[in-house]
């Protein structure tokens, strides 16, 4: 039976708790968002606890997929920028608050979690904990299974229920942060890619299983022994349990077998040759990959080691990154960034949050391409370019020069008269003298420069 069957019934909220909700809804005579009859949104199409356990758990493609995703997310960390000079500092309180978001979770265990979230049920759900004063001083990642949404016809969410222990806690809207791939069939819950590809995560795992009882069964497909002989159903259970004793099992697989006079064995299935299991296996992981967004190579699947290179491989990881990952990024920098700045009353100070890639090493080649580019560009100002690898237009008023192009003196650091280049005195025409009245002039100005320098 496949992972996606065994799903929960769902979290059991308390019946009494959403008609007292619903009773408290007030008549507006505007638009509603909401049915005023939605007071229970269709809850996740499958339940964390069990994608967790039959996917993520029992699948080693899924695994290495959203690992490999978790890990490329968790590199950078959270910064609020100001949007006209593309600055940051230290002591923003958001960053501060990032860099440890609760005393047992670090900013990249952080922010991994809610990738893993995010791709096993599309939904992450994060609490924030404050102080006496009101003053967000923690952040927790809830389980999934463990948080309900309870509509509002006209605000569109009335407030969060979070089950545990078998008690139920109301959570207010602004103590919960929730992001979620988008579910075009519900507004409340995203829905995870693994929805997409439970099939073929069943079959990969079938096939897996399939493979080992192969191995168990004298590594060969079924067959029948057929003999002239008619033998009885006491005779036929001795032989049975004869052939299992001595072929059956890995360690016995390909022992010679010895048929009695009369007796022969026919195969009455497919060989492993005419199954094909390679090809079958490497179509099952493409589409795995496919729907988890994670190019073949990236993980070590078989169907991208079949095509895989150093030089492809590299490629594919930043694919990974610019296309996947750094969507991602912004799409989680919004959405908790632009939380915690209202929190904090920094809504209006001209402060975007965003993740600070500088230091991604799959992004680093192309941050080296694009130096590289910048800096060949004769028609660009060094002001221009520095703006367009991302530094401040204007620093302090600080001008910088080209070393290459503009003599400067080591010591002071003022610029120099540019020389003229010296006269090729190897193509002087034959016959003339090669200290001829140019050839001195420019000697001789030559030398009064020097002075000058001295």
């Amino acid at each position: 039976m496949g992972w996606l069957r065994r799903i929960n019934s769902g979290l059991g909220i308390n019946k009494e708790v959403e008609e007292k909700a619903a009773r408290e809804v007030r008549i507006s005579s505007s638009i509603p968002l909401t049915s005023q009859h939605d007071t229970h949104p269709k809850r996740l199409l499958v339940d964390f606890e069990s994608i967790t356990k039959w996917a993520f758990r029992g699948n080693e493609l899924v695994h290495s997929c959203i690992g490999e995703r978790g890990k490329a997310f968790r590199e950078p960390p959270l910064r609020i920028y100001n949007e006209h000079d593309d600055k940051w500092e230290e002591g923003n309180p958001i960053e501060v608050l990032m860099k440890q978001p609760n005393p047992f979770r670090s900013q990249a265990e952080f922010w991994e979690s809610v990738e893993q979230h995010l791709l096993l049920c599309g939904n992450a759900f994060i609490y924030k904990a404050r102080d006496k004063d009101g003053k967000v001083v923690q952040l927790w990642l809830k389980k999934p299974n463990q948080i309900k949404v309870v509509p509002h016809p006209t605000k569109f969410i009335s407030h969060y229920i979070y089950t545990i222990g078998g008690l139920e806690y109301m959570l207010p809207v602004e103590d919960i942060i929730h992001v979620m791939y988008i579910d075009p069939d519900n507004d409340y819950y995203g829905i995870s890619p693994l929805v997409a590809a439970a099939k073929k995560i069943d079959a990969d795992s079938e096939l897996g299983s399939f493979a080992k009882h192969i191995l168990l069964n004298m590594a060969t497909t079924s067959g029948v022994f057929v003999t002239d002989k008619k033998i009885g159903q006491d005779e036929r259970q001795i032989l049975e349990d004869k052939m299992a004793a001595r072929y059956i099992g890995a360690i016995r697989a390909g022992l010679p077998m010895v048929l009695s006079h009369g007796m022969k064995y026919e195969q009455t299935s497919m060989n492993m040759k005419d199954l094909d299991i390679g090809n079958l296996s490497s179509y099952v992981e493409s589409r795995i990959c496919l729907a988890l967004h994670v190019p073949a190579i990236v993980v070590g699947a078989k169907v991208g080691l079949d095509r895989s290179t150093f030089t492809n491989a590299g490629e594919a990881r930043e694919y990974m990154y610019e296309n996947t990952v750094a969507p991602e990024w912004q799409m989680v920098a919004d959405k908790v960034g632009f939380n915690l700045l209202e929190d904090f009353g920094m809504l209006e100070e001209n402060l975007v949050p965003r993740f600070d890639t500088r230091q991604v090493k799959a992004l680093q080649e192309s941050e080296t391409e694009l130096w590289e580019r910048v800096d060949c560009f004769e028609g660009l100002s060094i002001v221009e370019k520095r703006v367009k690898i991302g530094y401040a237009k204007d620093p302090d008023g600080i001008v910088y020069m080209d070393a290459n192009k503009v003599p400067v003196d080591i010591k002071t650091g003022e610029g120099l008269t540019p020389r003229e280049p010296d006269p090729d005195l190897s193509e002087t025409p034959a016959g003339q003298d090669p200290e001829g009245d140019a050839a001195k002039a420019a000697k001789e100005k030559k030398n009064q420069i020097s002075k000058q320098e001295d």
